[in-house]
């Protein structure tokens, strides 16, 4: 550009870029009173980090189902990633529970982690399958407006389902990797 001039974002662009960080600040902020939340609950921040695994799994869930229906990321999709958040943590919460439980009644942690996931593992499903259908009707769109809700149905039914699947199976790779590392570390 010559001098004097300057180049300046305006109209759909600069509400765009507005949006972006005010996701940026919302996304932070779930995320950050979720740990909060989990720490009190779980009085433990290994187990804590453990549940927070789930949140990049739930990000792939929404990625997926996003590019298997067509939709793009609009404002209603990253509405619909804030809430999952808050969403996709809770079957790990069962099973993060339990989990600490066994360890506090003596069980060996391979042994507490295989017992947490088979005694949780029912009610891990119906949580997983509740929140995924319920949210359902709000991805296929039916009914006035149903344009604007489509993108939040869609991140959520996605986020939902994938972190659960992925829960449900990488959780317990996770946490033994995790504790075969501190069992190395603490060997040093």
């Amino acid at each position: 550009l010559p001098p004097g001039y300057t180049l300046e974002f305006s109209g759909i662009s600069e509400d765009m870029g507005e949006a972006i960080a005010d996701f940026s600040e919302a996304i932070l902020l779930a995320t950050f009173l979720t740990l909060l939340t989990l720490a009190a609950m779980l009085e433990s921040f290994r187990r804590m980090f453990l549940v927070l695994t789930t949140l990049p799994m739930g990000l792939i869930g929404v990625m997926w189902a996003l590019d298997l229906t067509g939709s793009s990321a609009s404002i209603f999709v990253q509405l619909g990633v804030v809430m999952l958040i808050g969403v996709v943590v809770n079957p790990a919460i069962l099973i993060a529970d339990k989990l600490g439980q066994n360890l506090a009644a003596g069980m060996v942690p391979h042994r507490a982690l295989r017992n947490a996931m088979s005694e949780e593992f029912r009610a891990v499903l119906m949580v997983i399958l509740a929140s995924g259908i319920g949210m359902i009707p709000l991805a296929t769109g039916t009914g006035i407006g149903s344009e604007n809700r489509v993108g939040i149905g869609v991140a959520s039914v996605g986020g939902i389902f994938m972190a659960g699947i992925l829960t449900l199976t990488l959780l317990p790779v996770t946490y033994a990797l995790f504790t075969g590392w501190r069992r190395k570390w603490r060997a040093k």
